[in-house]
C-alpha cells in the first residue's frame, strides 16, 4: 500500500478547496474500509452526504475518482484497472480534422489531464503533446515550433491513446491528431496533409467520431476558413456524415461563427460543442492564485461539455473504414487526371498563343497586301512533361510528380501511401529526401517522368501541302487562315475533352463524397494565393506567380470562368 499520510495530505487538500472542516482520517479510513476489498459499493458515500451536505460531498466524490493518487494509494496497480463503479467500458476512435490553430493538439491535451486526475490547473507539470509553456509525454510525435502558431504543429497523423473514468463508463479513448490545413505553408502542404489524413484514415479499423475544430471566435467567414472547410468536407464520405461533431474552440459563452452557414446545411445542435481553451496558451505556473481559480472553474465547465462529447460519439459507428478507402482510390485517380490535364492544358494555350499570333499577322499581311511569311506554317517544338515506360518500378511522388527513387529496391506495390515506402532508400522516416513530402504521397509506377521536346503541327498537314502546291498568293493565304482557324477549333475541342473527362471522374468521386467540389476549391484557393503577392518573400515570387497562373488557366478553360 502507498503512503497511507500521503493519502491523507492529498485528501486534505480537496477537503480545504471544498472548505470542508471534518475528521479527514477518519473519513479516508471509511473510504479504506470499502476500497480494500475491491467493491467500491458507495455506501460510504451515502454515509458521509449527511455530514457535509450532498452538494459538498458529490465536488469532492468527483475529485477522488478522478484522483489516481488516492485511488492507487490503496492499490499498487494503475488507477484504471481499479474496479470504482465501472459498469461499462466504452472504446472511442476518434478522428481530430480542422484548420491550423484551431486546438486539435489542445483538445487530446484537455482530455489527457482529466484522465488523470488534474482538478488544480497549478499540478499541471506536463501534457500528452508539447505546447508553447509545457513539455509532451508522448513519443514517437511530429511536432514543429510550438510558438509559431501560423503552422501547422502537428505534422503527420498522431494517434493517443489512454483510459479515462467518469461515472460508471470507463472510456479507451484513441485519438487521431491530423495536420491543420490553411498555414503559411502553402496550398501544396495542404494537399499532401490531405492524402497523410485520409492514408491514416483509410488504415484505421473501427472509428466513431469524426471532429472538426474550428475557431469559433471567428465573425467573419473568410476565404481561408471556406477553403480549409471544403478540402476537409472533400475527404468525408457520405456514409460518414452523420458521425460529424463540430467543436468550435476560443469560445467563451457563445459563438461568433456561424456553422450552419459556413457549412451550408443544418447541423444538429447536440453535434456541436464550444469552449474556451485558454488554458495552455499561459503560463500556468506563472499567474495569480485568481487566475489559476477562474482556469479552474473554465477547465470544470469544458469537463462537463467533453463528458456530453463522449456520449455523444458513443452514440456513432463507423463499421470499417472502406469508405474512406474507396474515396482516397477515387480522388487518386481524380488527381492523376487533374496533373496530365494541367500539363496538357500548359501545352495547348502556349500552341493556341502561337496560332492566333500567326493568324493576326497573316490578317495583317493579308490587309497590307505584304508578301505571305510561310515559315509561319513550320511545326511548333515546345519542352513538356511526359512520363516514359520502363522494364521495372520506381518510386514517384504524385503531389509533385518527382522521381523520387528510380529502379526501387523495394518489393513491388501497387499501393500508394503503402507503410512499405518507409523503406525506401529515397525516405528519411515518414518524409522522402527527394521531394520533401510524406511517403503517403508515394507510388510505384512502372514510369517515370521526362522532360523531351514534343513537335506539334501549327496546320494541319494536308492544307499545308494544298499552300506548298499552290503559287497563288491570294489563294494560299485563304488556305492558311482556313487552316489556322480549323488548328485553334482542334485546340478548343482538345479543351472541351479535358473538361468532359473531369465532368466524369469528378461524378465518379461525388458518388462517395458529394460534398467534394474541387471547382470551390480551386477558386479560394485562387484568391487566397493571389492575396499573398504583396508579402510574399522575393525568392518565392516567380514559383507563386507561376502557381497562380496555372490555377487561372484551369478556372478560364476548363470551368468557363472569366479571369483576366
Amino acid at each position: 500500500m502507498k503512503s497511507f499520510s500521503a493519502a491523507i495530505q492529498e485528501l486534505q487538500k480537496i477537503f480545504k478547496e471544498e472548505k470542508i472542516t471534518t475528521d479527514t482520517h477518519e473519513w479516508l479510513e471509511d473510504l479504506f474500509t470499502e476500497l480494500k476489498d475491491n467493491d467500491f459499493s458507495y455506501k460510504i458515500f451515502e454515509n458521509w452526504k449527511k455530514v457535509i451536505g450532498t452538494k459538498k460531498f458529490e465536488k469532492i466524490g468527483e475529485k477522488i475518482q478522478r484522483n489516481p493518487f488516492l485511488i492507487s494509494a490503496f492499490f499498487e496497480k494503475d488507477v484504471h484497472a481499479v474496479q470504482v463503479k465501472i459498469k461499462k467500458v466504452q472504446r472511442l476512435t476518434i478522428i481530430v480534422i480542422g484548420m491550423t490553430g484551431a486546438g486539435k493538439s489542445t483538445l487530446i491535451n484537455l482530455f489527457y489531464i482529466w484522465s488523470i486526475g488534474i482538478m488544480n490547473l497549478k499540478d499541471v507539470k506536463k501534457v500528452l503533446i508539447p505546447t508553447k509553456y509545457l513539455e509532451g509525454i508522448a513519443e514517437n510525435i511530429s511536432e514543429m515550433l510550438v510558438t509559431d502558431q501560423t503552422k501547422s504543429q502537428t505534422q503527420k497523423c498522431s494517434v493517443y491513446s489512454f483510459s479515462l473514468v467518469f461515472g460508471e463508463v470507463k472510456y479507451e479513448l484513441n485519438f487521431m491528431d491530423t495536420p491543420g490545413l490553411g498555414d503559411v505553408e502553402g496550398i501544396k502542404k495542404d494537399d499532401e496533409h490531405i492524402e497523410n489524413i485520409l492514408d491514416t484514415i483509410s488504415k484505421t479499423p473501427e472509428l466513431n467520431s469524426i471532429v472538426l475544430m474550428l475557431n469559433g471566435s471567428e465573425a467573419r467567414i473568410h476565404d481561408r476558413i471556406q477553403y480549409v472547410v471544403t478540402k476537409l468536407k472533400g475527404i468525408l464520405p457520405n456514409v460518414v456524415q452523420e458521425n460529424l461533431i463540430i467543436l468550435l474552440s476560443n469560445v467563451k459563452y457563445e459563438p461568433q461563427l456561424d456553422v450552419n452557414m459556413l457549412l451550408k446545411e443544418k447541423i444538429s445542435p447536440n453535434r456541436i460543442f464550444y469552449y474556451e481553451n485558454a488554458i495552455f496558451q499561459m503560463d500556468i505556473q506563472n499567474k495569480p492564485e485568481a487566475t489559476i481559480k477562474n482556469l479552474n472553474l473554465d477547465f470544470k465547465s469544458i469537463k462537463e461539455k467533453l463528458a456530453i462529447f463522449m456520449e455523444e460519439s458513443s452514440l456513432m459507428k463507423i463499421q470499417n473504414s472502406e469508405s474512406f478507402l474507396d474515396l482516397k482510390h477515387k480522388r487518386d485517380e481524380f488527381k492523376n487526371l487533374i496533373t496530365n490535364i494541367q500539363n496538357k492544358i500548359k501545352e495547348n494555350i502556349q500552341l493556341k498563343a502561337q496560332v492566333e499570333n500567326a493568324l493576326s499577322e497573316l490578317n495583317d499581311c493579308k490587309d497590307k497586301g505584304n508578301k505571305l511569311n510561310l515559315s509561319k506554317m513550320k511545326p511548333f517544338t515546345q519542352i513538356v512533361d511526359r512520363q516514359k515506360e520502363t522494364n521495372y518500378h520506381n518510386t514517384i511522388c504524385e503531389t509533385c510528380s518527382s522521381n523520387c527513387h528510380e529502379n526501387c529496391g523495394l518489393s513491388e506495390t501497387t499501393a500508394k501511401g503503402s507503410d512499405v515506402f518507409k523503406g525506401c532508400a529515397a525516405m528519411s522516416g515518414d518524409y522522402c529526401n527527394q521531394c520533401k513530402h510524406h511517403y503517403s504521397s508515394h507510388v510505384h509506377l512502372r514510369k517515370l517522368w521526362v522532360k523531351e521536346p514534343e513537335t506539334t503541327e501549327v496546320i494541319d498537314p494536308a492544307i499545308a501541302k494544298l499552300i506548298s502546291e499552290n503559287s497563288n498568293a491570294k489563294a494560299q493565304k485563304e488556305l492558311m487562315i482556313k487552316g489556322f482557324n480549323k488548328k485553334l477549333e482542334q485546340i478548343d475541342q482538345n479543351i472541351n475533352d479535358f473538361r468532359k473527362n473531369l465532368e466524369e471522374t469528378t461524378k465518379k468521386v461525388k458518388e462517395l463524397c458529394s460534398d467534394f467540389n474541387y471547382e470551390k476549391e480551386l477558386e479560394l484557393s485562387f484568391e487566397i494565393l493571389k492575396s499573398k503577392k504583396e508579402t510574399v518573400q522575393e525568392n518565392e515570387k516567380e514559383s507563386l506567380n507561376q502557381l497562380i497562373q496555372m490555377f487561372k488557366h484551369m478556372l478560364n478553360y476548363i470551368f468557363k470562368k472569366n479571369i483576366v
